[in-house]
Parts: C-alpha cells; sequence; structure tokens
C-alpha cells in the first residue's frame, strides 16, 4: 500500500511539473520569435548568395521563422534590421513581414538587388547579419536561432594557402582536397568563414592571426562537409558536382 501511494505522488509531482513547463514554454501573454535559414528542420550557421549567378534585377533568400507561443489569434507584424556586415556594398530590402492569425511557422524573403556591372566581392566574400527588430508583440527567442548570417558573393577566387604552404601554415588541399568553386562555396557555408587559412605553429599564429584555423579545426569542417553531401546524396538520390545537374560533371569529394 505504501509502495502505491509513492507511485502517485511521484506522477501528481510529475504531472505539475509538466503543466508548470508548459505554462513556462508558451504564456498566453507573450511571444517569442526564433528565426534562422536552412530548411525547416535543419538549420544552417550561415548561407551563401552569389550575386553571380543572378542577373540585374531582384532576387531574395528565405528565412524560417516559428514562434514559441501558442497560435496568435490576431495578425502580428515584425521586421528584421541590420546587425553588422558589408551593408555599404549591398542593396537588399527588408519589407514588413506579417504572422497572420492562427499561424505560427512559415517563411519570408529578404530581398536583393543586382545593379547593371556590379562588381563588389569579386575577390572576396562579404557577411551580412540580420535580427529580429524587437517590438512589443514579439521578442527574439533562443540565442541560437536570433540571427541570420548570409555571405555574400560574387564569384569566387582560389584562396591563396590552397595549394601552397607559408611559414607557419598549412595547404589547405592537404584537409580539403582539389579546389573548386563549389567545394569553395559549401567550405563558406558550413563554416560561416571567408578567409580560409590553416596554422601548423600556434605559438606564432594565434596572437597575430584570428581569422585562422587550427588542424583540428580543419579536419573537423572536413568532416562536417562530407557528412553534408552524404546527406545531399540521400535527400536528392545523386551526389552533388561541381556544375549542377551536369551528370558529366565531377563529383564534390573531400579527402
Amino acid at each position: 500500500m505504501n509502495k502505491l501511494k509513492h507511485i502517485m505522488l511521484v506522477l501528481v509531482v510529475l504531472m505539475t511539473s509538466c503543466e508548470q513547463t508548459e505554462n513556462f514554454f508558451f504564456e498566453q501573454d507573450r511571444a517569442e520569435l526564433n528565426i534562422w535559414l536552412g530548411s525547416a528542420s535543419t538549420p544552417q550557421d550561415s548561407v551563401s548568395f552569389n550575386f553571380s549567378h543572378m542577373l540585374p534585377g531582384r532576387d531574395s533568400i528565405m528565412f524560417n521563422y516559428r514562434l514559441l507561443s501558442y497560435p496568435l489569434a490576431h495578425d502580428v507584424d515584425f521586421e528584421l534590421e541590420a546587425l553588422d556586415g558589408d551593408f555599404d556594398l549591398v542593396s537588399f530590402s527588408l519589407p514588413t513581414y506579417t504572422i497572420k492569425a492562427g499561424n505560427y511557422q512559415g517563411q519570408f524573403p529578404i530581398y536583393f538587388d543586382k545593379p547593371d556591372n556590379y562588381n563588389e566581392f569579386k575577390d572576396r566574400a562579404g557577411k551580412l547579419r540580420f535580427r529580429l527588430k524587437e517590438n512589443e508583440a514579439l521578442k527574439k527567442g533562443v540565442q541560437e536561432l536570433s540571427i541570420l548570417s548570409i555571405i555574400v558573393q560574387n564569384g569566387l577566387s582560389k584562396p591563396d594557402h590552397w595549394d601552397v604552404a607559408p611559414l607557419y601554415y598549412g595547404r589547405l588541399s592537404s584537409y580539403f582536397g582539389t579546389y573548386s568553386p563549389a567545394k569553395h562555396s559549401l567550405l563558406i557555408q558550413l563554416s560561416g568563414k571567408t578567409v580560409f587559412r590553416v596554422y601548423t605553429s600556434v605559438n606564432v599564429v594565434t596572437s597575430e592571426d584570428s581569422e585562422a584555423m587550427s588542424l583540428a579545426q580543419a579536419r573537423a569542417l572536413a568532416a562536417k562537409c562530407k557528412k553534408w553531401l552524404l546527406e545531399y546524396q540521400e535527400r536528392n538520390g545523386k551526389p552533388l558536382r561541381e556544375i549542377e545537374n551536369d551528370e558529366h560533371s565531377n563529383v564534390v569529394i573531400f579527402p
């Protein structure tokens, strides 16, 4: 009998705890918003936008949103704001977004305009970061899903350290294999980095070159790329190639 009472007491405590947890995360009188890039189910630290892939005019990148609350009973507007990056070199548009009553997740665009003879980011990649502009109705959600990082490109050039190994640095090819623009773009997308160097001498480099990667970081990034390529092939039934939708193009691989 005492054992049964103990079990019942545990169940009551657990049920009360669940109710308190639910109320903690989903308070009716407030709403928080998560935003992220990538797919609805797979957030990415950053995504690439390449002006060389579009004609002069307007294009967009889609971001995902999800409310951390019950679906709202009325429409709610929100905006994004520029956080930091190369905004003076890019023409972009952030409209007012509206979450319709009853909705709690979906996608919205960030617009980019490409003028004729656009020549920025030809020899380097840029970076733009956006965040939610909080208002009385919506506050930011979890920290990991509050910043949108977009790598801006306009064609890619081979990094200087890919096939050569200056003093204190290693060859990028040792970790990432033969260079290709598709591989370079994937590295940027999965790392959020726009500069790639691998240091081999900790004491000399780290104090002066904060952008360089350690050997362990380079190997971890290569492993991350391999995993992404396997998942890509599983999703699409075909490997990623240097030229998309060209069966004669080389498959992107990492050693």
